[in-house]
């Protein structure tokens, strides 16, 4: 019997203060201090979602955690695997999660690598678009380089997050409109780092070592505050209880988790048969192999160096990119008990310059993923237009 699938958004409120690591190493010996990252990768997310569906489902986590659930006698009535796979590195079963991402009362996601700001002055935001004339070289080739407009001094990068239908407007615009400030925010409008110092012990001697100082800043999250993730291809029987609380993040402290039906709040949009220029930008970090996306080859076009690729079988070029320095993420290998090698990722916030050679608009998709791991966030993104003008 098949079970309806659900269409939920999690939401995480921290109890306490959370702690998320990257891919440096941190050990008696190694280094003193380590800062939280935020957003966790979707590799965290993942994580936090199958295993509280499994603590609330699942009769023997054991037998799961080793990949034997066809010795479990309850296994001809459980829809787990199907809807959470195993153990197994890339099995999701029908899994499907985007995000994570800020909430207020509204959403709110990484500001586009494309938005900046004036260094002095009026600090008027200002929209990088790729140059009308190829630079002569760099180290991918002869290219447009993504530049600011006349009129316009020393610029700077733009940090903290975007409210997302301010996000969805600026994106779309043909003309570029800037978006209100007020719609842009801090890490500081939502968090906090909390210092904290410990020392390695000697529990047989009840004596602190030598040398073992060591210090993290977890975040501490302002009240309201949540983490968001929209949870698709799980049925509604598997979903965890409403208002329970799960742990999360490196320590395990605690989250309230709210769970509820997740609400689309994008304006209806589609492409026009005339558009010529689109853009892509990630909302999440992306597994590409590399910094190209995925199916794009080296060509030339109008004497410069291009990719050309499709998406959804409309053929494009790619111009130009806004892409920030590769993000490397690891995690644990729960089958082989051991760290997975780290690999490199296109970071969210990225954007990458587009024109139609071929195909019609309309029927490109104007929000999905692309790349490797999909299933668990990567590579989640939304297309808009751009202007050459």
């Amino acid at each position: 019997m098949t079970m309806p699938k659900a269409h939920k958004e999690w939401l995480f409120k921290p109890l306490d203060t959370l702690f998320f690591r990257d891919g440096k190493p941190f050990g008696f010996g190694e280094s003193a201090y380590l800062e939280s990252i935020f957003p966790p990768t979707p590799q965290t997310m993942q994580g936090v979602v199958r295993s509280a569906i499994l603590l609330s489902h699942c009769k023997d986590p054991k037998l799961f955690g080793s990949g034997k659930c066809d010795t479990c006698r309850d296994e001809k009535n459980c829809h787990l695997s199907q809807n959470i796979g195993s153990p197994k590195e890339g099995d999701y079963g029908s899994l499907d999660i985007y995000g994570p991402y800020l909430v207020d009362g509204k959403r709110y996601y990484p500001i586009p690598l494309d938005l900046m700001q004036e260094a002095e002055g009026q600090k008027r935001l200002v929209s990088l678009k790729p140059k009308k004339k190829a630079v002569d070289q760099c180290d991918i080739g002869s290219i447009p380089l993504p530049a600011k407009p006349d009129g316009y001094d020393a610029i700077k990068e733009v940090k903290g997050w975007i409210e997302g239908d301010a996000l969805f407007k600026y994106l779309r615009d043909q003309n570029q409109t800037m978006p209100d400030k007020n719609s842009l925010k801090q890490d500081s409008d939502f968090f906090g780092k909390e210092p904290r110092v410990g020392i390695g012990r000697d529990y047989a001697k009840h004596t602190t070592k030598d040398g073992m100082l060591y210090s993290i800043a977890p975040l501490r999250f302002k009240k309201d505050i949540s983490i968001g993730i929209r949870v698709d291809g799980i049925d509604e029987s598997l979903q965890p209880k409403h208002n329970s609380s799960t742990k999360f993040g490196g320590e395990g402290r605690a989250c309230e988790l709210e769970i509820k039906d997740y609400s689309d709040t994008q304006q209806p949009f589609t492409f026009k048969s005339d558009d010529k220029y689109i853009r892509m930008m990630l909302l999440q970090p992306a597994d590409f192999g590399g910094w190209l996306p995925p199916g794009f080859k080296a060509t030339t076009h109008n004497g410069s160096t291009c990719w050309a690729g499709n998406i959804n079988g409309v053929k494009l070029h790619l111009v130009s990119a806004c892409i920030g320095k590769p993000q490397k993420i690891g995690g644990w290998d729960v089958v082989k008990k051991t760290v997975k090698p780290m690999r490199s990722y296109v970071p969210a916030g990225s954007v990458y310059f587009f024109e139609i050679m071929s195909g019609d608009p309309p029927t490109l998709p104007v929000e999905g993923k692309i790349g490797n791991n999909t299933a668990i966030g990567f590579g989640h993104y939304i297309l808009g237009r751009w202007s050459d003008v």
